[in-house]
């Protein structure tokens, strides 16, 4: 008896109990289709993220942040402490320590000596301060409070792109604004937006860190411990007028408002999905209203004592080449900064996906362990039910592998169907799984989502099947072996 003619023969088998080899089919189909969908979303997933952060991203460039300070070493010793319990009381210290957090004042400002001192370190090309400010914002009878700034390279093909009216910027002081806030003064047209080209803006803030939050920021910065009960703070406020932090006896009201006239040289737009994306830059810039050129967004924040003082709250620092980023990213986070790279980000995303991925994988294997046992309960009963045509076929000279073979055929076509329907499942049910991730994805953030949260390859596919196929294969063993061990005599006889 040849394999063609045992395969034959099982489907013969299977056809004669439709009703319970498709029902046994079906457990198989739901847990191969729960594993295909769900491995082909976290792929998916996964690369539209990747795709996302690397679309003309520069692969050398770190964003710091200040820092903690250098932290405890983990395997640091106690020492000159014999009891254990106060021993251990210090390595809950330490641990603490070791993780850093907002518990501990920050040591690690990005003031100009440490971005100079970032910036000569071996591997460091450059280090651009992220120059984000607020201003009090005034153009004719228009204003706005509270109106965000950012520093941008005159020179960037990325920002030219997004110039839609007026001039491109240039190192002289003048400053594009965002179609926004335009809209938000009224300026609807661009016939109307070109009418705010040329004008005059007046940039405004206090000159010294006069309101109780910017007190109590700059005392921080100093290293005083400040109270946060705002009676107290009104108290440290008419202590320190006309001490350390510059006042000169004036109250908040009096203090000298730093004013700033510069003319609009253009109408910048928001981004569009053709831009791309820059993690950094349109993560930093998503909200400003102002966009300033570079050199003139930092003396703007340097005429601030306060600023001074704080710092930065993040620079970009572009390393001389892609292998030594990890070099220097791991540098800066010895010395107590916090940094992020594309580099990291992608790491991260892999591992959380990976995760989320075999968590998902582990639930959706039990449906299959369930299908399992269906399959060795249908072998089980294929096997009680046809004793008599075992020991016929056994007669005629069968072999106890035959026997067996024949079983193991009958389960693993139950595999095969099962997990073709199954995985055409899947691929079915990606088109309107894609469709309503693109409209949430466009209902959320107004941007457009090309791509597919699902992704099939042929490796996923042979995967699905060989796994749908093996398992049922698995599960039919034992009462395959059962089969093959009937006396033909035996079976012919109760029969």
């Amino acid at each position: 008896m040849t394999s063609k003619d045992l395969l034959a023969l099982a489907w013969v088998g299977l056809a004669r109990n439709r009703l319970r080899s498709g029902l046994t089919a079906l457990g198989v189909c739901v847990g191969v289709y729960a594993l295909t969908a769900i491995v082909a979303i976290g792929g998916g997933l996964e690369a539209s993220i990747m795709k996302e952060l690397t679309d003309g991203e520069n692969p050398r460039r770190i964003v710091i942040r200040p820092g903690f300070g250098k932290r405890e070493k983990k395997d640091a010793e106690v020492v000159g402490i014999s009891d254990p319990v106060k021993a251990d009381r210090i390595k809950k210290s330490i641990a603490k320590r070791t993780r850093g957090g907002p518990g501990q004042r920050k040591r690690k400002q990005l003031t100009l000596p440490a971005l100079a001192a970032i910036s000569s370190r071996a591997h460091v090309a450059s280090v651009r301060p992220l120059a984000i400010d607020r201003f009090k914002a005034r153009s004719g009878e228009d204003e706005l409070d509270g109106a965000i700034s950012y520093g941008v390279a005159p020179s960037s093909e990325r920002w030219q792109r997004r110039v839609i009216l007026g001039d491109a910027l240039s190192d002289r002081d003048a400053v594009w604004v965002h179609e926004y806030l335009l809209y938000r003064w009224g300026y609807r047209s661009d016939a109307e937006q070109q009418q705010v080209v040329g004008r005059e803006i007046v940039l405004s803030r206090p000159e010294e860190a006069t309101g109780i939050q910017a007190m109590l920021s700059a005392a921080q910065a100093y290293g005083y411990d400040v109270p946060v009960d705002p009676k107290m703070a009104e108290k440290m406020l008419q202590a320190f007028s006309g001490g350390a932090l510059g006042l000169g006896g004036k109250s908040p009201e009096e203090a000298r408002e730093l004013t700033v006239r510069v003319p609009i040289a253009g109408v910048i737009r928001e981004r569009i999905e053709e831009d791309g994306f820059d993690v950094f830059e349109d993560s930093f810039s998503m909200q400003a209203d102002i966009f300033l050129p570079q050199s003139f967004a930092e003396k703007l924040f340097a005429q601030v004592p306060s600023n001074v003082t704080r710092g930065y709250n993040a620079a970009a620092l572009l390393v001389d080449s892609v292998e030594n980023v990890r070099v220097v990213e791991s540098q800066l986070r010895e010395d107590g900064y916090r940094v992020v790279s594309i580099d990291t980000i992608l790491e991260r995303v892999g591992q959380v996906t990976a995760m989320l991925t075999a968590f998902v994988f582990g639930l959706s294997a039990i449906a299959l362990v369930v299908a399992m046992l269906g399959i060795v309960n249908t072998m089980i009963m294929n096997v009680s039910e046809r004793t008599r045509e075992i020991g016929v076929f056994k007669a005629l000279g069968a072999t106890d592998s035959q026997v067996r073979g024949l079983f193991l055929f009958e389960s693993a076509l139950i595999g095969l169907g099962g997990g073709l329907v199954g995985v055409a499942l899947a691929l079915l049910s990606s088109i309107p799984g894609d469709a309503y991730v693109r409209h949430a994805i466009h209902e959320f953030s107004q941007y457009r989502f090309d791509g597919s949260l699902f992704a099939f390859t042929p490796e996923l596919i042979a995967l699905a099947l060989v796994f749908a196929v093996g398992l049922s294969v698995l599960a039919a063993l034992g009462p395959s072996t059962r089969a093959s061990k009937i006396d033909p005599v035996l079976a012919l006889r109760d029969e």
